[in-house]
Protein backbone atom coordinates (compact mmCIF):
# COMPACT_ATOMS: atom_id res chain seq x y z
CA UNK A 1 0.00 0.00 0.00
CA UNK A 2 1.27 3.20 -0.89
CA UNK A 3 0.33 6.25 1.34
CA UNK A 4 1.32 9.76 1.44
CA UNK A 5 0.48 12.51 3.63
CA UNK A 6 -3.08 14.34 2.65
CA UNK A 7 -4.41 11.00 1.24
CA UNK A 8 -8.16 10.54 2.63
CA UNK A 9 -8.66 6.41 4.10
CA UNK A 10 -12.15 5.13 4.73
CA UNK A 11 -13.48 2.13 6.12
CA UNK A 12 -17.00 0.83 5.57
CA UNK A 13 -19.56 -1.75 6.98
CA UNK A 14 -22.76 -2.50 5.53
CA UNK A 15 -26.08 -2.39 7.94
CA UNK A 16 -29.38 -3.90 7.49
CA UNK A 17 -31.31 -1.50 9.58
CA UNK A 18 -32.35 -4.50 11.99
CA UNK A 19 -29.58 -4.47 14.36
CA UNK A 20 -30.32 -4.99 17.97
CA UNK A 21 -29.31 -2.17 20.27
CA UNK A 22 -26.29 -1.39 20.70
CA UNK A 23 -24.84 -3.02 17.34
CA UNK A 24 -24.56 0.67 15.42
CA UNK A 25 -22.43 1.77 17.64
CA UNK A 26 -19.99 -1.48 18.11
CA UNK A 27 -20.07 -1.15 13.80
CA UNK A 28 -19.00 2.47 14.22
CA UNK A 29 -15.96 1.15 17.26
CA UNK A 30 -14.96 -1.41 14.64
CA UNK A 31 -14.40 0.88 11.85
CA UNK A 32 -12.66 3.03 14.15
CA UNK A 33 -10.34 1.27 15.17
CA UNK A 34 -9.50 -0.45 12.04
CA UNK A 35 -8.73 2.86 10.60
CA UNK A 36 -6.45 3.36 13.55
CA UNK A 37 -5.06 0.06 12.53
CA UNK A 38 -4.55 1.02 9.15
CA UNK A 39 -2.28 3.91 10.42
CA UNK A 40 -0.61 2.33 13.07
CA UNK A 41 0.71 -0.54 10.33
CA UNK A 42 1.35 2.53 7.65
CA UNK A 43 3.01 4.53 10.14
CA UNK A 44 0.79 7.71 9.84
CA UNK A 45 -1.30 10.44 12.42
CA UNK A 46 -5.14 10.65 11.38
CA UNK A 47 -6.74 13.54 11.22
CA UNK A 48 -10.36 13.98 12.65
CA UNK A 49 -13.01 11.60 11.30
CA UNK A 50 -16.01 11.78 9.70
CA UNK A 51 -18.74 9.48 9.67
CA UNK A 52 -21.51 9.19 7.57
CA UNK A 53 -24.39 6.61 6.02
CA UNK A 54 -25.05 5.53 2.79
CA UNK A 55 -27.90 4.68 1.47
CA UNK A 56 -28.06 2.21 -1.72
CA UNK A 57 -27.96 4.38 -5.14
CA UNK A 58 -26.41 6.97 -3.17
CA UNK A 59 -23.31 8.06 -4.94
CA UNK A 60 -20.19 6.26 -4.32
CA UNK A 61 -22.20 3.20 -2.79
CA UNK A 62 -21.83 0.06 -4.46
CA UNK A 63 -23.73 -2.22 -4.86
CA UNK A 64 -25.29 -4.25 -2.12
CA UNK A 65 -23.89 -7.42 -1.24
CA UNK A 66 -26.67 -10.04 -1.74
CA UNK A 67 -26.44 -11.44 1.56
CA UNK A 68 -27.08 -8.08 3.32
CA UNK A 69 -30.69 -7.61 3.32
CA UNK A 70 -32.69 -5.85 5.74
CA UNK A 71 -35.78 -3.27 6.41
CA UNK A 72 -33.23 0.29 6.08
CA UNK A 73 -29.86 -1.15 4.43
CA UNK A 74 -26.93 1.72 4.89
CA UNK A 75 -23.29 1.98 4.33
CA UNK A 76 -21.46 3.31 7.46
CA UNK A 77 -18.20 5.16 5.65
CA UNK A 78 -15.61 6.24 8.24
CA UNK A 79 -13.28 8.18 6.52
CA UNK A 80 -10.19 10.43 7.63
CA UNK A 81 -7.04 12.50 5.90
CA UNK A 82 -3.42 11.23 6.91
CA UNK A 83 -1.94 14.14 8.54
CA UNK A 84 1.57 13.12 9.42
CA UNK A 85 3.98 10.42 9.13
CA UNK A 86 4.42 9.10 12.62
CA UNK A 87 7.97 9.00 14.35
CA UNK A 88 7.76 7.26 17.85
CA UNK A 89 10.50 8.79 20.20
CA UNK A 90 10.60 6.79 23.33
CA UNK A 91 11.67 9.95 25.91
CA UNK A 92 7.98 11.64 23.88
CA UNK A 93 5.80 9.22 23.25
CA UNK A 94 2.31 7.99 25.90
CA UNK A 95 3.35 4.48 25.06
CA UNK A 96 7.77 5.26 26.40
CA UNK A 97 6.25 6.53 29.63
CA UNK A 98 4.08 3.42 30.36
CA UNK A 99 4.26 1.58 33.57
CA UNK A 100 6.00 -1.72 32.48
CA UNK A 101 2.68 -4.01 33.73
CA UNK A 102 0.15 -0.95 31.73
CA UNK A 103 1.76 -1.33 28.69
CA UNK A 104 1.49 -5.05 29.16
CA UNK A 105 -1.94 -4.88 29.60
CA UNK A 106 -2.80 -2.54 26.99
CA UNK A 107 -0.81 -4.51 24.27
CA UNK A 108 -2.47 -7.98 25.11
CA UNK A 109 -5.80 -5.84 24.30
CA UNK A 110 -4.84 -4.54 21.77
CA UNK A 111 -3.24 -7.84 20.44
CA UNK A 112 -6.64 -9.87 21.30
CA UNK A 113 -8.79 -7.06 19.45
CA UNK A 114 -6.74 -7.47 16.32
CA UNK A 115 -6.61 -11.01 16.32
CA UNK A 116 -10.64 -11.02 16.64
CA UNK A 117 -10.74 -8.05 13.92
CA UNK A 118 -8.28 -8.34 11.84
CA UNK A 119 -7.73 -11.84 11.54
CA UNK A 120 -3.89 -11.48 12.66
CA UNK A 121 -1.49 -11.74 15.00
CA UNK A 122 0.54 -8.38 15.56
CA UNK A 123 3.73 -7.55 17.13
CA UNK A 124 4.56 -5.64 20.38
CA UNK A 125 5.77 -2.89 17.60
CA UNK A 126 2.14 -2.94 16.04
CA UNK A 127 0.90 -2.76 19.14
CA UNK A 128 2.80 0.57 20.51
CA UNK A 129 2.08 1.97 17.28
CA UNK A 130 -1.80 1.83 17.80
CA UNK A 131 -1.83 2.19 21.76
CA UNK A 132 -0.07 6.24 20.75
CA UNK A 133 -2.69 6.68 17.79
CA UNK A 134 -5.90 5.68 19.88
CA UNK A 135 -4.07 7.58 22.28
CA UNK A 136 -3.95 8.98 25.92
CA UNK A 137 -7.59 8.89 26.78
CA UNK A 138 -8.28 5.79 24.97
CA UNK A 139 -5.52 3.74 26.95
CA UNK A 140 -6.29 5.39 30.25
CA UNK A 141 -10.62 4.50 30.02
CA UNK A 142 -9.37 1.16 28.99
CA UNK A 143 -6.73 0.59 31.83
CA UNK A 144 -9.85 1.87 34.27
CA UNK A 145 -12.06 -0.18 32.77
CA UNK A 146 -9.74 -3.55 34.18
CA UNK A 147 -8.14 -1.98 37.47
Amino acid sequence: MSLKVGDIIENAIWMTGDEPEGMKERYKDDVLVTIASLCAQEGYEHGPITMHELKPGDHRCPEVPEHIQGSKVRLLVVESTLVTKLVIDGEHSFVGNLDRNDLVKLRKITRDRAAKDLKKIISDDECDEIIELLGTDAALATLRTIH
